[in-house]
């Protein structure tokens, strides 16, 4: 393969975003890989942040799901404290408390399922990040 604008110059690489041969002259260091130098030197770095980016995705997805399970389980001992403590034991309330509580098992066994199966560590919520 020859560099695509250097066609007498044999490519040592190829660009990551062109996908075209570049020679020693025409290749500019990327991270994991090459870029056309002067070209395709920005659309690469994009590309990276962009895969970096999605590398945490899942992992701050799992914490989402176990963060609803955490919604869910307190909105539930909120309607069964309600149904209990109303008179007459009002059972609307007892029934959506049970039903929210095992809406929230079944988003914690979710949350751990996902990271399992997705290779990450179980998710942990943390409070907010300071500055």
């Amino acid at each position: 393969m020859n560099c695509f604008q250097h066609p007498a110059a044999v490519a040592v690489g190829i660009c990551k975003n062109c996908h075209r041969g570049v020679c020693s002259d025409c290749a500019a260091p990327a991270p994991n890989g090459l870029a056309c130098r002067g070209r395709c030197e920005a659309e690469v770095e994009a590309l990276d942040q962009i895969v970096q980016r999605s590398k945490t995705a899942y992992a701050k997805a799992a914490g989402l799901y176990q963060r609803g399970a955490y919604v869910l389980a307190a909105f539930g001992f909120f309607f069964l404290a309600y149904g209990v403590l109303s008179p007459g034991a009002n059972t609307f309330f007892l029934v959506m408390g049970a039903v929210m509580f095992a809406g929230a098992v079944f988003q914690y066994r979710s949350a751990q399922r996902y990271a399992a199966d997705n290779d990450i560590p179980a998710p942990r919520v943390r409070g907010p990040q300071g500055p």
